[in-house]
């Protein structure tokens, strides 16, 4: 029991400090315009949050969009965005796109998905 309590605390404070950096390297990117850092950034903290490569990305992308556009307004620009992503994996499907196209498209998906629920569906279960 100890031993998983300081593995989640370890866990936690490494997170913390990826958060950290990650808000002076928001500052830098808003004084120097240093992308690569801030993408670093995201990659990093999406590292501590998933278990597996695609759902680091999906978390990653996730990360990104919220920095970028901030929480859904409401259920229906999420459904709409969502939607928007959906469309463009479909786009690619038909055309046969390349595996590597999907998949990028298909982690959007799953990305909007998550943020669907977390800001849209969590409020009520975290009270």
């Amino acid at each position: 029991m100890a031993d998983a309590k300081t593995r989640e605390q370890a866990h936690r404070d490494a997170a913390e400090s990826i958060l950290r950096d990650l808000v002076k390297e928001d500052l830098l990117y808003q004084h120097h315009g240093n992308v690569c850092a801030r993408e670093e950034a995201f990659e990093r903290l999406a590292r501590y949050y998933a278990p597996s490569d695609v759902a680091r990305e999906a978390c990653a992308e996730l990360t990104r969009a919220r920095h970028k556009f901030g929480k859904f307004a409401s259920a229906h620009e999420g459904y709409a965005v969502l939607r928007e992503e959906v469309d463009e994996l479909w786009d690619e499907v038909k055309r046969n796109g390349s595996k590597e196209r999907m998949r990028a498209e298909a982690i959007q998906v799953a990305a909007m998905a998550l943020r669907f629920v977390e800001d849209l569906c969590e409020e009520d279960r975290r009270d």
